[in-house]
């Protein structure tokens, strides 16, 4: 339900002449889990999320980060590169100790010209707030492209996405 309710935020006019998505899961790993090579629908896109199984894990978010630089966002998988690429992050909580900074490969993703969205869904686990917003806003290189809530519902049992839009140039988010 709220990743449902969080895409249409984002995704109101997916379709072939507006807004193509694409959807990595991360936790341990990254996997794909919709490329901009499917249908590019409101309706197809729900329907992929809405059957993507939680799989416990790390918080691992440079994983997800590293797919959509390394698989998403290529002409294979049907990047359109004469269109912005925009990476929503949501996530958990803060990566796990031991696992890979994520700053490092959402600086290589900002460098090649795309934008990063960091929305971070508190754990229970009583995590340090403003640590948190501060890794978030690292991530999306600007405080305005963050969003760090106690208020969002758990997403399959606390399953973290990056979810990937590329938008097209007369789209309401490319204004």
């Amino acid at each position: 339900a709220f990743l449902h309710e969080t895409a249409n935020k984002f995704v109101t006019y997916v379709g072939r002449g507006g807004i193509h998505a694409a959807a990595v899961k991360f936790n341990t790993n990254g996997t794909v889990e919709y490329t901009f090579n499917q249908p590019q629908s409101m309706e197809a896109f729900e329907t992929a999320l809405n059957h993507t199984a939680y799989t416990p894990g790390l918080t691992n978010p440079a994983s997800g980060l590293k797919m959509v630089k390394d698989t998403i966002f290529t002409t294979t998988s049907g990047d359109r590169p004469e269109y912005p690429n925009i990476v929503v992050l949501l996530t958990d909580g803060r990566y796990t100790q031991g696992a890979p900074n994520p700053v490092f490969i959402a600086n290589e993703l900002r460098h090649s010209g795309a934008s990063i969205i960091s929305i971070g869904m508190e754990g229970e686990n009583g995590q340090d707030k403003d640590y948190f917003y501060q890794e978030l806003k690292t991530i999306s290189g600007s405080p305005h492209l963050v969003s760090n809530s106690t208020a969002w519902p758990s997403l399959f049992q606390q399953t973290t996405f990056v979810q990937v839009f590329t938008q097209n140039a007369n789209c309401e988010l490319a204004k």
